[in-house]
């Protein structure tokens, strides 16, 4: 989604002058489409967007109350709440062609099944240690980082992976539990390494699994957290 591209149309339409043209330096392949501020445009621009709201974002932009970047990140919060009218899941992945530079391109993905989302997370993550490469040119980095050029603190992970599932307090299938740990998280890493973080609350006997099947061919406890069409994992917090 070039989300910037369309806060500059929207500020051509409603006859704001866009002063951030730095965000498009590195892209070249950008060519602004010919709208203007007639009714079609707007109307255009009302379809895109899934709403009008744009319309305030761009006079508080004009009035010099927010600048061109948190102009585009509130568009792409009202736009992502607008997704989740139809989506269960929404997950966005800024990206950037420089480290630690705002956003250029966002990439937004939707779908109402858990299995899709988690799909979705990883693929994010997948894209963003590809991205990452391009920015460090493939040097070794000290530190792990999110799509966010954060810093991954495995001890926080762990913090916020026993709050959300702390509030499992009925049985829940795990491939939803985990699509909503990652919407509320955004993809901060992938799916393998929670499933990991669970399996250690597993062996502390703070989060009952219930597995199906729950035995192997040999009569052994099963231990996947992986689900199949013939296999699933609930996951319950203890009492």
């Amino acid at each position: 989604m070039n989300s910037f591209g369309f806060i500059r149309e929207a500020c051509s339409v409603l006859g704001a002058s866009f002063s951030d043209i730095a965000i498009f330096e590195d892209l070249v392949e950008y060519e602004p489409s010919k709208m203007d501020n007639s009714d079609k445009s707007i109307k255009e621009l009302n379809d895109i967007a899934g709403g009008k709201y744009w319309q305030t974002i761009i006079q508080e932009y004009k009035m010099q109350k927010i600048n061109g970047y948190e102009a585009e990140s509130l568009f792409v919060q009202q736009y992502c709440m607008r997704l989740t009218k139809k989506y269960k899941y929404v997950l966005n992945m800024p990206l950037r062609i420089k480290r630690n530079q705002r956003p250029k391109y966002r990439l937004i993905h939707v779908t109402n099944h858990p299995s899709a989302c988690l799909l979705m997370v990883d693929n994010i993550c997948n894209r963003w240690q590809v991205l990452q490469e391009i920015q460090t040119g493939r040097q070794q980095q000290l530190f792990e980082e999110d799509y966010n050029n954060c810093i991954v603190d495995s001890d926080e992970t762990k913090k916020m992976v026993t709050r959300h599932f702390s509030e499992c307090s009925d049985w829940i299938n795990l491939s939803e539990a985990l699509a909503m740990f990652f919407i509320k998280h955004g993809p901060i890493c992938k799916t393998g390494k929670i499933k990991e973080m669970l399996k250690q609350l597993e062996k502390q006997q703070r989060l009952d699994v219930r597995r199906e099947p729950s035995k192997t061919t040999k009569g052994e406890p099963t231990s996947f957290m992986s689900e199949s069409p013939k296999k699933s994992v609930h996951v319950r917090w203890c009492q």
